[in-house]
């Protein structure tokens, strides 16, 4: 649900705000080539804050992966 969630973060969230995303890498499911539905919407939402005008983002690699997302 993190794509379908993040419009409504982007309409309540002010410029400066931050966002943080857990579980990114989703158990190492995000690197198969077969996709769940949920390694989908992960690629999908990953790719709407990283292509985003909005956001300067970045994934740090601890754990299961966190995207911590800056509202510009």
């Amino acid at each position: 649900m993190y794509p379908e969630a993040l419009p409504v973060i982007e309409k309540k969230l002010k410029r400066g705000g931050v966002r943080i995303a857990d579980n990114l890498f989703m158990g190492g499911g995000i690197f198969n080539v077969t996709s769940t539905r949920g390694v989908k919407g992960m690629r999908k939402f990953t790719r709407m804050v990283s292509k985003g005008r909005r956001w300067a983002s970045t994934i740090v690699p601890l754990r299961d992966g966190v995207l911590v997302a800056y509202k510009v």
